[in-house]
């Protein structure tokens, strides 16, 4: 648990997911399948930077990250053979220090420029 364990706002803990999906998990495909499900208000928690800036994190509840992981799932199956060999973000099986060795082996090659490209 890389948050150190932050709730979101509905105060549930990821320890105990599982004994709600296994109480509420036919409600929660209900209303999804009807159309009628709302993700929960997102909990905003102030992060301190480096730099000594604050950058505001938001935190959903524990049933929409498990929700939205599975969203990501399936997607990512559908969509992973679209994307470059070269594209390591947010990837399966892909990080920061894969895309840092083999940017540090084209220069090597020789190469001389390397582009980084975040969208919004």
């Amino acid at each position: 648990i890389a948050n150190k364990g932050s709730c979101g706002i509905d105060g549930m803990k990821v320890e105990e997911l599982t004994s709600y999906i296994r109480t509420y998990r036919s409600d929660i495909c209900n209303a999804i399948v009807s159309k009628t499900y709302r993700a929960g208000a997102i909990k905003g928690v102030s992060i301190r930077k480096s730099n000594g800036g604050v950058r505001i994190l938001g935190i959903p509840t524990v049933i929409d990250r498990w929700l939205q992981q599975s969203v990501s799932q399936q997607l990512a199956m559908y969509f992973e053979l679209d994307f470059e060999p070269e594209s390591y973000g947010f990837r399966p099986r892909k990080n920061l220090q894969q895309a840092v060795l083999k940017s540090q082996g084209y220069i090597n090659d020789g190469y001389q420029n390397i582009v980084d490209i975040d969208l919004r």
